[in-house]
């Protein structure tokens, strides 16, 4: 009768380098970052055409509405997806500091903010005023100004008949 599981013979598996989980931690990083800078431009595109082609082309109002809750339902995912890459990034942020602290003898600054207590390669002064607004911040509010537009048209809508609006 076999036995399950590793044989005796199986070597382990080899361990992953600090080197090489740096690279794959920083290029994950990239990767989320790559995508909160792309969900806005997505939100904005979508949901604009989305918008353009309901109030130009379709004369129902309850058929807008359907295209109006589509785009709020996909605006709402594209929010929490932008809000799921910030945590991983943040995670992969601090992951890289402490490959940085505990393999290198100085630091690469990402944050606008660096600890004090730690040693860079390189660093700027005081960063100013505009510096110091995060800009996923800035975007996490864009994106829900948008989802609030979405919802308020929705009950502009019925109001809307063709070119006119009807007002009660």
């Amino acid at each position: 009768m076999q036995k399950r599981g590793r044989s005796s013979s199986a070597k382990p598996d080899p361990i992953i380098s600090p080197k090489v989980q740096y690279r794959e931690t920083y290029e994950s990083r990239r990767q989320h970052d790559r995508f909160i800078w792309q969900t806005p431009a997505i939100i904005i595109g979508v949901d604009g055409a989305l918008i353009a082609t309901t109030f130009a082309f379709v004369q129902l109002w309850v058929v807008r509405e359907f295209i109006i809750a589509f785009a709020l339902i996909l605006t709402a995912a594209l929010i929490h997806a932008l809000i799921k890459h910030r945590y991983f990034m943040d995670l992969e942020e601090k992951t890289l500091l402490a490959l940085e602290d505990k393999w290198a003898n100085k630091r690469i600054q990402r944050l606008t903010t660096p600890d004090k207590e730690k040693e860079y390669w390189a660093t700027e002064e005081e960063p100013n005023r505009l510096q110091k607004q995060s800009a996923h911040l800035i975007f996490r509010r864009a994106m829900y100004a948008v989802f609030y537009m979405l919802v308020a048209l929705m009950f502009v809508n019925p109001l809307v008949v063709g070119d006119t609006v009807r007002l009660p």
